[in-house]
């Protein structure tokens, strides 16, 4: 019991009934976003080539996403960060080159779906929360690319090594996490084979990091790993980097 309140002393408490359920709330507060290329809406919006004077030869990727209880709907600024990084260009590797991706901690899969149509494959999903597994799948499925991913229930702690090897990794979590996976990684990123994105990976975007100590922290343990900073997105207090092998640097 906390020192201010004595247990003789009386506690009220009162119980309000909720107009509608925590979906619904969504619809108040998920309206469409554009990224780049990437245009993600809830599936209760309309598909923006449906709609009066939109030009149906419109290059925008539409991406539909149904939260559930995996978190990732574009609205956070570090999935709009990711989006932004997964787009560009960097390191001699071309973004439109596309290849094998893994999205570690999916969430709700919009990183996975939103790579998929822009022409990444395969793509490797994991993720240890249940729940957010099944919505990741349904928004797949939802977006007809559920054929080119495979989805894992894991940790970073646990994920297969050879998931990664020849990849563009996506990291959008806190720091712990990171950490793990950086530290898991270190193997194959300095291994032999790098060159040529063979063994190794192709870059790892991170973001969930906060800008400042975490930011240093994440860039000292990046660089004791063979892995130099690259593009870097700040939004708020966030963080968004991309990590390149410098073995792939300058090539």
């Amino acid at each position: 019991i906390p020192p201010e309140i004595d247990e003789r002393d009386e506690i009220r408490l009162e119980r309000a009934e909720v107009a509608r359920d925590w979906e619904e709330g969504w619809r108040d507060h998920f309206h469409p976003i554009t990224i780049g290329r990437i245009r993600i809406r809830p599936p209760w919006e309309r598909p923006l080539e449906s709609q009066p004077g939109v030009d149906r030869e419109s290059e925008l990727i539409d991406v539909v996403i149904n939260p559930g209880l995996g978190f990732g709907t574009g609205l956070h600024p570090t999935t709009r960060g990711t989006l932004q990084l997964l787009q560009s260009t960097s390191g001699g590797d071309e973004a439109a080159g596309r290849g094998k991706l893994v999205d570690a901690g999916t969430g709700s899969g919009i990183l996975s779906v939103a790579a998929a149509k822009l022409g990444w494959d395969p793509i490797i999903a994991f993720d240890n929360d249940p729940m957010a597994l099944i919505a990741a799948r349904e928004n797949l499925d939802t977006n007809g690319v559920a054929a080119q991913t495979t989805v894992y229930e894991a940790g970073v702690e646990v994920a297969d090594l050879d998931w990664f090897r020849g990849a563009t990794v996506l990291a959008n979590m806190t720091l712990e996490p990171v950490t793990i996976l950086l530290r898991r990684l270190g193997p194959i990123i300095v291994g032999e084979g790098c060159e040529g994105h063979g063994a190794g990976i192709v870059r790892l975007v991170v973001s969930g990091v906060l800008a400042g100590a975490q930011e240093q922290e994440l860039l000292r343990l990046a660089d004791s790993t063979g892995l130099a900073r690259g593009r870097v997105v700040y939004e708020a207090e966030w963080l968004s980097v991309e990590l390149l092998p410098r073995l792939s640097i300058g090539r």
